[in-house]
């Protein structure tokens, strides 16, 4: 019997993210308990378990299930015990009831340098850094969406309009001849909408950068502002910043 491999939940790991795999054969096993003692890890645990199987029996058979308890030798899903292969098990075992396989599709490492999390739902919440535009506060949905619909959706323009909504009653408006014209007699004034553009260029050393590449972003940066109109900067990192950038027209458009 393989042991099983499922998701017990969304962000644990399963047995196919480790080196090895126990094959533990309920057939061969007699519960001598030797091949839990010697592991040197603490990899491999006796269990106890509801096994569930259906039969039916007679001339017109009706499927019934039935229940009964079993012992079984459990691989252990800790990221701190995992089975490092040693096969000490199948040393002490009477019965050849027990071995570590090695699994080739193991992701080890990884989950080891993440500390032994699994994956996690949700896209960027993946990644520990906080990005720039996970700091931007929208006050309401309809600033991201178009139109603007319920919360659920999570997709928005390239350019967001923002500002102070005025009632239908209280805007500078009137009809003259079944058009609406803008009445400027009225002493009152459309807020102003101020357009931001979320546009964010990652945070990169300009130290780590080739001169081509650095210069190469500085002109994109300038052109956005420059001829675009987009209010855009660059943020230089902790690399220290070279002298032709020190003195270019590009550097007001950096954040030192």
């Amino acid at each position: 019997m393989e042991p099983a491999t499922r998701l017990d939940h969304n962000h644990k790991l399963s047995l196919r993210e480790f080196p090895y795999i126990i094959r533990w054969r309920d057939d061969r096993c007699k519960r001598c308990g030797n091949c839990t003692a010697v592991c040197p890890v603490k990899a491999i645990v006796p269990s106890v378990k509801v096994r569930r199987s259906v039969y039916s029996e007679g001339l017109m058979p009706t499927p019934l299930a039935s229940r009964k308890t079993i012992h079984v030798v459990e691989q252990v899903v800790d990221m701190d015990r995992y089975c490092t292969g040693c096969g000490a098990c199948t040393l002490v075992c009477p019965n050849e009831a027990i071995e570590p396989e090695f699994n080739p599709q193991n992701k080890l490492l990884h989950y080891k340098n993440k500390g032994g999390d699994g994956y996690k739902r949700g896209g960027r919440r993946n990644d520990p850094a906080i990005s720039t535009l996970d700091r931007l506060k929208f006050t309401r949905i309809s600033m991201l969406t178009d139109p603007a619909l319920d919360a659920g959706r999570h997709e928005f323009r390239i350019r967001s309009l923002l500002g102070r909504i005025l009632p239908p009653d209280e805007l500078p408006l009137k009809t003259v001849n079944g058009q609406l014209v803008l009445d400027k007699t009225s002493g009152k004034f459309i807020p102003p909408v101020r357009e931001i553009y979320p546009i964010m260029i990652g945070s990169m050393s300009i130290g780590a950068l080739s001169p081509p590449m650095w210069e190469g972003l500085a002109m994109g940066v300038a052109y956005l502002n420059e001829v675009e109109g987009l209010p855009v900067v660059m943020c230089s990192g902790e690399g220290g910043m070279p002298p032709r950038l020190l003195r270019s027209q590009y550097l007001k458009y950096f954040i030192i």
